[in-house]
Formats: C-alpha cells, structure tokens, sequence
C-alpha cells in the first residue's frame, strides 16, 4: 500500500491551516485496527487555534487505538463520539471560533475493510478499473446544534479491492483538480508509481500557485508499501517528494531537474585496530582460567535447570492433555447413548482446557493442536455450524454507484438503504431487477408492517411509509423526553417499538396511515431491568433485548422474563442485531466478527449456524416471510442462504 500527502501553497493564507494525518499501528494490538488517516482545514484561525488540528487528530488516534478489542468500525464510532464530547468540552470553555469553519475527513483501513465519516466541504473518492466513484457524496452534517454537540455523525463502511485507490480532498484542490481534469488522469494510472505520478502533476504545476489546501491518496496496492509527502510552494517551478519509505526497505529520495539537495560528504577513514598485547603474567593466566572455568559451571547449571524446567513444563502439559482426553472420552460416551447436550457440554470443557496449550510455546503444543482441532470439529457437529464456501450471490451493488449500509425485505422486495445518503434502491427478488427510489431524505432504521408496508425512520422523529414504490406522508413522532436517541427499530402489528440504548429506554407508538403526528409511552414499567447499552431488538408478541453482553433479555407487556441462556459453540465474541418475526419459531442473531448468522430456538438452542470465509463485511441481514431464508448485506453484496 502506497500512501501520499500533497499540499498547496500551505502557507499562503495567514488564517487558514491544511494538514493531513498519517498513523500506522505501532504494535499488535494496534495493527487489529489498521491504518487511521484524517485530512482536515480549518479557516479564519485564531492564534490559539494553530494546533486545533493536531490536538484534534490526537483525541480522535488516542481514542480509536484504545479501543483494538472492538472491530474498525467500532473503534472508529467510539472514539469520534467520545471526540464529540471533547469537542462539546472546548465549547463549553468557551472555544467556539472553529464552529463552521472546520472540515474533516475520518478514514480507516484494515485487511480492506474501510470506514470513513466527514465533517464539512470535503470530498472523498473511490477509484477502481478507471472509474471515480463519489463516495462521500451526499454524506452531510446532520442536524448539528451547538448544544448539545455533536460534530461527527454518520460512517460508512464498504469493501476494498487489492488496486482501489482512495482520493481525500479539501475543496478548492478538488475544484481546480476538477477543472483541470486531475483526477481523471490520476484514475487511468494503471498501476500507479512515483514517476506517473509526478508526470501528471508536473503539466499543470504552473498552475498550482493559483490554489491552497491537500490531498491525500491511498494505493491499495500490494506490491509497494510506502508513504510520500509533496508540497507544491507557490513561486517554485518544481516539486520534490521529500519522504518515501518502506517499513523493511529504506528508499532513496528521488530528485527533479532543477532542484539541488545539499550534498552530505561522509567519507570512510582507515581503522587502526591496536595490537593485542601479549599475556605475561602467569597471574593473569589463572585469573583467566578461573573465569572461563566460572562460565562453563554456570552454562552447565543453567542447562540443567532448562532440562527441569522442560521437564516440568512437559509434565504440566501432559497431565493436561491426559485430562482432555478423559473428557473426551465422556463426551464420546454420551453421544453412544445419544446424550448430545451431555457430550457438547463435555467437549465443550475439553476445548476450554486444551485452549492455553496451543497458545503458548511448550512441549506438547502439536498434539494440543491435533487435539483441539478434533474436539472442534466434533463441536462444530453438535452445534449445527455450517461452513459454506461458495455462498449464493444474489446481488452486487458495485455497478450502481451506491453503498448500502441497511437492508430489509417486503413483499419480495429488498430495500437498500443508508444513514449517511438519501435515495432507496429497491431489488425484486425473483427476477433480480431493481430501481432507485428517489428521495431527499437520508434514513436510519426501518420495518415492515404485516409484510405489505415498510416505514423508514429519519432522525430525530420523523417516519415515512413506503407502499411498492410510492412514499405517503410523513408523520411525527412526538418527543417521548429531551435528548431521546433511538438506536433499533421492531414493529408488531401497528406498534412501533423504538429502543433507546444510553437512556435504556423502549418507546412504544401505534401507526396509523395518514396521521400527521403520534405521540409516544414508554413501554418499560418503572420496576422493569432497563437495557442500558443494548445493542437491538426484535418483536414476535414477546420482545427480544440483545445486549451489549452478547446476552438475550425476553420481555413481555413491559415486564422483564428471563435472561436466554446460550450455550453453543463458537462462543459469542461481539453480536450486532437480532430479528425475530410472528408466527416463526426462531430468532436470529448476526456476528460479523466471526462471519457467521445464528438461527436459534425461543428458548435459546441452536438450530443452524451459517458461517463463510467470504461473509468478511457483514452489514445487514433480513429473513423471508417462512424464516427459511436469510439475506445478508456484506459489503457491496447481498448473500442469500437457506436452511
């Protein structure tokens, strides 16, 4: 991957300063999150704002590098929502010059999954094959009040490809790059290098005196690994690349006709090794003797001590391989008598035991990993985990321009959708066509209603219905309490059930077509466990509360019931949403950090787990009206499995 900064004429306005920021992870916990890079300008600068960009950049590394137990994406929302409340601090201190004059792009990148969020007049782009794809068009601040604030809002994530090339620009670079035809060319460089890149650069640096900001591009690339620097000064003719480097390969800094480096003489001077001066005294020979003699004990008794170490280490590993193997043995027993929650449950501590051994150096951690991984595949029986290789594609956005970050099913219609852009794209299942369904309004969660109608939510408290492909009105919702925020929306019937996961709060409204305004109860009685940072919620008649735990909490007419008790195989890392629907028998649950959609009884046992290599940027799902189908949004795809 190659990285370049460009700037233009950075210093040529005394109130206005451009700077793009660059940081790599530094080590292994780091390096789970990937690269982090921000571009921003800020105008009208007062003195005691010079380092505002810096400062803010390192609030938003500080926070995003913190979080490497999460995903990118997760990482990425929370730190730019603790960024909103250092930037709510600043305010509040009275530091109010940067409001309006601040722009900024937020992106990161790991193993090609990229998120990114914008602040401002800046733009962003996606070239591939040739193409530039706008994909931060329409990606607006929305809503932004000065109290409470909050400058970050939505992020968009999508897939890479090994050639896209990511293009950051302030605004006056992107109109001039525009004007000239810059980014065109920059897009047919096929594969992009240094020199094809000056070249493009170099017909129009005449020109560069006229304009002031930065740019930042990404190459995806994998051949080269590297990042370079450029500044176009306004009254200079040429241009160098003041820093390219590679993280094993040092790189020399290449010069332009017309540029002189200063000359760094460093000539070799002969080494005179002194003679060893010969030994003498017979003192000194013993003195020696007695030395070398000391270090040969202490080598022998070192050595010694790893043999026992060694042995011990091996014994500790043996007797712990003998004990997994005894709970194998029981969990094999118990299947013979088709005992299979017994045997799962047996294996299950098998696999928990042998775990540390194949973690760390010992012995005996090859037959720990042959054992673990027949114990595995037993579990992975057990557990109805399906491993698929190629799964069915049903769509493929990449053709249409647009990013879809949401999805839900009607009528055998897909609806596509995005917090972060306005227009529906709807896809007819069973010829594979779709259309766009033009609006201007950009929405961030939506139901169906009996399967015949889907009502799509735009913050802070508007609903519209959507029939085929025909909008009816908009109605409001009538503020429920101040500050209220809803994260998951489940409909049952005509009640809407919105759930508000900082206030722990669920919102319960009746639907009507028509109405121009409901007004909202909360659902939750006062003695009720709120769910405080839940993550969604589902409605079959009963509603389903997936925690921030993993845990599933089942309430029924405003009461707590129980908490779900799951026990399978692969163990919860981090779920993201649950649907259940009336009248099926399951719910289902979506992992994108394992890959995986998990089909589970009311009563929390496994019924089937789907899991594919390729399910790598897992969005979305929604499931068909008998429950036996499930389509997820991963990326740009839609992925459509059946059971």
């Amino acid at each position: 991957m190659q990285v370049f900064e460009f700037y233009f004429n950075p210093r040529a306005r005394e109130d206005e300063t451009y700077q793009a920021f660059l940081y790599e992870p530094a080590n292994v916990l780091e390096r789970k999150l990937g690269s982090l890079y921000l571009v921003g300008n800020l105008s009208k600068v007062l003195p005691q704002n010079i380092n505002f960009l810096e400062k803010l950049s390192s609030q938003i590394k500080k926070r995003y590098y913190s979080l490497s137990a999460h995903s990118s994406e997760k990482a990425l929302r929370e730190s730019l929502a603790k960024t909103n409340e250092f930037l709510a601090d600043e305010v509040q201190r009275e530091n109010v010059d940067w409001l309006g004059n601040l722009t900024l792009a937020v992106c990161t990148i790991k193993d090609y999954i990229f998120n990114f969020t914008l602040v401002g007049d800046i733009k962003i782009f996606l070239l591939r094959s040739g193409k530039i794809i706008d994909i931060g068009k329409n990606l607006e601040l929305e809503g932004v009040e000065p109290w409470p604030l909050k400058v970050f809002g939505n992020i968009v994530t999508g897939k890479l490809s090994q050639k896209d090339k990511i293009l950051i620009l302030t605004k006056e670079v992107f109109d001039f790059f525009s004007e000239q035809n810059i980014l065109q060319e920059i897009a047919k460089l096929e594969p992009l290098d240094e020199k094809k890149l000056k070249g493009v650069l170099k017909s129009k640096e005449k020109l560069f005196s006229e304009i002031s900001g930065a740019f930042l591009l990404v190459d995806l690339s994998e051949e080269i690994t590297g990042k370079g620097k450029i500044a176009f000064e306004k009254g200079i003719p040429t241009f160098s690349l003041s820093q390219i480097f590679a993280p094993l390969t040092k790189l020399k800094l290449p010069t332009l006709p017309g540029i002189r480096l200063p000359q760094v003489s460093s000539p070799l001077k002969k080494i005179r090794t002194p003679r060893v001066p010969e030994i003498r005294s017979s003192v000194n020979l013993k003195r020696n003797l007695i030395i070398v003699l000391g270090l040969v004990v202490i080598l022998i008794i070192g050595g010694f001590f790893a043999r026992i170490q060694n042995e011990k280490e091996k014994v500790a590993a043996g007797d712990i391989i003998k004990n997994v193997k005894t709970k194998v043995d029981w969990a094999d027993r118990s299947l013979a008598i088709k005992d299979k929650d017994k045997a799962n449950q047996f294996y299950q501590e098998a696999w928990q035991e042998i775990l540390p051994l194949t973690k760390t150096d010992n012995p005996l951690k090859k037959e720990a990993l042959d054992l673990k991984g027949e114990i595995e595949g037993q579990l992975f029986t057990l557990n109805q985990l399906e491993k698929i290789t190629d799964p069915e594609t049903l769509f493929d956005s990449t053709e249409i321009n647009f990013i879809p970050q949401e999805i839900i099913l009607s009528q055998g219609k897909i609806y596509l959708f995005s917090p972060a852009n306005p227009n529906i794209y709807q896809l007819d299942i069973n010829n594979k066509n779709g259309e766009f369904i033009q609006t201007d309004k950009k929405f961030s969660l939506a139901a169906s209603l009996y399967n015949t109608t889907v009502l799509f939510y735009v913050r802070p408290d508007l609903i519209f219905s959507l029939n085929g492909a025909q909008f009816g009105g908009s109605t409001v919702l009538k503020n429920p309490y101040p500050d209220f925020y809803f994260d998951s929306l489940s409909a049952f019937g005509f009640n809407l059930y919105f759930l508000d996961s900082k206030k722990g709060e669920i919102v319960k409204y009746f639907f009507q077509e028509g109405q121009s305004e409901i007004s909202g109860k909360l659902w939750l009685n006062d003695k009720a466990k709120k769910p405080i940072g839940a993550k969604s919620i589902a409605v079959d008649g009963s509603l389903w509360v997936l925690n921030n735990d993993n845990s599933v909490d089942k309430f029924y007419g405003g009461n707590f019931q129980e908490t779900v008790q799951l026990n399978f195989f692969p163990y919860a890392e981090d779920f993201s949403k649950i649907l259940a629907f009336e009248g099926l028998p399951y719910f289902y649950i979506l992992e994108p950090v394992q890959k995986r959609v998990i089909i589970l009884g009311k009563g929390g046992q496994v019924i089937k787990q789907f899991q594919s290599d390729k399910f790598d940027n897992l969005k979305d799902f929604t499931v068909s009206g008998n429950g036996k189908t499930i389509y997820l949004l991963n990326g740009l795809k839609i992925y459509k499995v059946s059971f």
